[in-house]
């Protein structure tokens, strides 16, 4: 990276980070995750704290709780606790070269620039997807009773009814528990069920739902067959795909959210949570947090593309960079998940 003197902050391709940045829908991570501005590239951030749920001390008279006032008395005076968890933001870039013989050639001078920047922006939101995959597909990730491994066979518990005859697969009830598991924990009402791309499509053909939806939802032959909410969550699904060979090898493509500590496509997921809605203020919190710092040369927020001229190379080098971290937000005393519930199986 060349330093601020020589640097050109292009305006073309900034307008165009701002288009791209909108263009997100297949991926996972804005979906799930609640994001929250830090100011410093690493400290500690605030999360929950359950001293706002504290229950009054009770006394044998129905009245008598320990906020009740007495006549001449001062107000009863609680000290709020405040969590504090470390974070790191790393960031990770790509750049590419764009020489002068392309762009003279071009019919388009400027389109060279784009392709390489929507190349550089597809590459980090892969990126991204992996790292909130790797976070919030692994069922090591998840403190005990967060996480269900469910189970294929005769009376299997599998949301695809193929792979688990009989009537051991209830994903409707699977929900229902989720639901209650967390919300007890986190005070907040579970509003967002994340599913990777082949366990919505096995729990859009199951029986529960396939004898609802196929009579009175439009979307059940328009589009996956898989209704925008189920029993009040928002239902979303990772779309996005990637190519698993090595560098070099021939394309071999795959979903990316999922258990990537599995082999690829063996393990699918679907995760109960809270997600805040809107950015997260100090003392606010949500299952997944995407912390975003402001880029070391630009001083911005998010997704940045820029480009320098190289005239050593007799090219312009467009370069894209984003300054994130992945935390859960919710956690026990050994950092294990406990503000959502997952479940996985080789085919949920």
């Amino acid at each position: 990276m060349p330093n601020l003197s020589t640097l050109h902050i292009n305006t073309a391709l900034t307008d165009y980070a701002i288009a791209l940045s909108n263009d997100t829908q297949q991926f996972m991570a804005t979906k799930l995750c609640s994001t929250k501005r830090v100011k410093m590239p690493s400290g500690k951030i605030t999360v929950l704290n359950r001293e706002d749920a504290k229950g009054p001390a009770l006394g044998s008279n129905q009245r008598m709780l320990s906020s009740l006032q007495g006549p001449k008395a001062s107000a009863v005076e609680i000290e709020p606790t405040v969590t504090n968890v470390s974070y790191a933001c790393h960031r990770y870039a790509y750049k590419i070269p764009v020489s002068d013989e392309e762009l003279q050639i071009s019919d388009k001078p400027l389109q060279p620039l784009r392709d390489a920047a929507k190349h550089i922006f597809n590459r980090l939101m892969i990126d991204q997807e992996i790292l909130v995959s790797r976070l919030c597909c692994t069922a090591a990730n998840y403190a005990s009773g967060y996480q269900t491994t469910l189970t294929t066979g005769a009376n299997g518990t599998s949301w695809n009814k193929t792979s688990a005859a009989g009537t051991g697969s209830d994903p409707l009830n699977n929900i229902r528990d989720a639901r209650i598991k967390i919300e007890k924990n986190i005070m907040k009402q579970a509003n967002t069920l994340a599913m990777s791309k082949r366990t919505m499509l096995h729990l859009a053909d199951h029986d529960d739902l396939k004898s609802i939806y196929q009579y009175t939802d439009p979307n059940y032959i328009d589009r996956d067959g898989m209704h925008e909410h189920l029993k009040g969550l928002r239902v979303v699904t990772g779309d996005a795909v990637y190519d698993t060979a090595a560098e070099g090898a021939s394309y071999t493509g795959d979903y990316i959210f999922g258990d990537l500590s599995q082999a690829a496509g063996s393990t699918d997921v679907a995760i109960v949570l809270y997600q805040q809605p809107g950015e997260l203020g100090l003392y606010d919190f949500a299952s997944f947090i995407m912390l975003l710092a402001p880029d070391a040369t630009t001083g911005t927020y998010g997704l940045n593309l820029r480009s320098w001229r190289d005239d050593d190379r007799r090219a312009w080098m467009v370069e894209g960079s984003i300054t994130c971290d992945i935390q859960p937000g919710i956690v026990d005393g050994s950092g294990l998940i406990t503000g959502a519930y997952c479940y996985t199986a080789t085919t949920v």
